[in-house]
């Protein structure tokens, strides 16, 4: 997915175009209360944390789940 979020020239916001795909809400964690009236993430507020708190879930509650069995280390490296 190629993201083309394009600055506008006036100092105070930025233009979105119009066929933006935006982010799968399954890449990050909602919060329940957003999870109904949202389809799609253009502007992620915190992008860097939330994924992090993704993948950490994903390693540590999904992952034993498909391979069943538990992991009994966690590694992490985060490179920004």
């Amino acid at each position: 997915m190629s993201h083309r979020i394009i600055h506008s020239p006036c100092s105070f916001g930025l233009h979105i175009s119009d066929d933006e795909q935006g982010y799968d809400l399954d890449l990050f964690c909602i919060p329940k209360h957003y999870a109904d009236d949202l389809d799609r993430v253009y502007i992620p507020h915190g992008l860097i944390l939330d994924r992090t708190e993704r993948l950490v879930y994903t390693h540590t509650y999904i992952a034993p789940q498909i391979c069943k069995a538990a992991l009994s280390t966690s590694t992490c490296c985060a490179a920004l």
